[in-house]
C-alpha cells in the first residue's frame, strides 16, 4: 500500500477515535452533571482504562462529588450540593472559596454583578402587605435561582423576576375566582 493511502487511513482512524472520545467525553460530563454514579463509573473505565478505578459505588460517589465541585461545566446548584455532600462527610471539596456557603468560606465572598438586582414591593393597604411580601419572596426566589444556576445576565434575570411576579398574580387571581 502506498504511503499516501497509509497516512489517509491512519488519519481517518485517528479522526474516528477522536470523535468517539469526544462523544464519550460529552456523555461523561452529562453523567457527572446528572449525578449518575453507575454511568460515570462505566464511562470513566471506558475513557481512561489506564487510570485507577473506584473499587465500589461509595468510592465512585465521593470521587464524582469531588469532580463536580471542580467542574465549571456543572451548574452551580449541583456544585454546591456536592460541596455539602463532601462537607457532611469531612471530605475535601474543590468548590472555589467565594462560592461556598458563608460558614465554609475562608475569604470574602465572590459578588456576582447580577446579585445587585433589587426586588421590592409596596402596598398602600395594610391588609395587602402580607400579599406584597409573598410576591416579593417569589420574585427574590426567581432571582436567587438564576444566580445560583450561574446565570449572571441582568436582562435575563430581570425578565425571569417579572415572569415570577406575573405568575404570582395569576395564581392569586385564580384563587379569588
Amino acid at each position: 500500500m502506498p504511503s499516501g493511502r497509509k497516512n489517509s487511513a491512519l488519519s481517518l482512524k485517528l479522526r474516528l477515535s477522536t470523535v468517539k472520545l469526544m462523544g464519550a467525553s460529552a456523555s461523561f460530563r452529562s453523567a457527572l452533571c446528572d449525578g449518575d454514579i453507575h454511568r460515570t463509573r462505566f464511562l470513566w473505565a471506558h475513557i481512561s482504562p489506564d487510570m485507577p478505578q473506584p473499587e465500589n459505588d461509595a468510592e465512585a460517589e465521593v470521587i464524582m462529588h469531588q469532580a463536580r465541585t471542580a467542574a465549571e461545566s456543572v451548574p452551580i446548584q449541583k456544585r454546591i450540593y456536592s460541596h455539602a455532600f463532601l462537607e457532611e462527610r469531612g471530605l475535601p471539596s474543590q468548590l472555589p472559596d467565594g462560592m461556598k456557603p458563608p460558614r465554609d468560606r475562608k475569604g470574602p465572598p465572590v459578588i456576582f454583578s447580577a446579585a445587585l438586582i433589587g426586588v421590592g414591593t409596596l402596598s398602600s393597604s395594610a391588609g395587602r402587605r402580607e400579599e406584597a411580601k409573598a410576591m416579593e419572596r417569589a420574585m427574590a426566589d426567581a432571582v436567587g435561582d438564576m444566580i445560583t444556576s450561574g446565570i449572571t445576565d441582568r436582562e435575563r434575570i430581570a425578565k425571569r423576576m417579572w415572569e415570577a411576579r406575573d405568575a404570582f398574580i395569576t395564581r392569586r387571581m385564580r384563587k379569588m375566582i
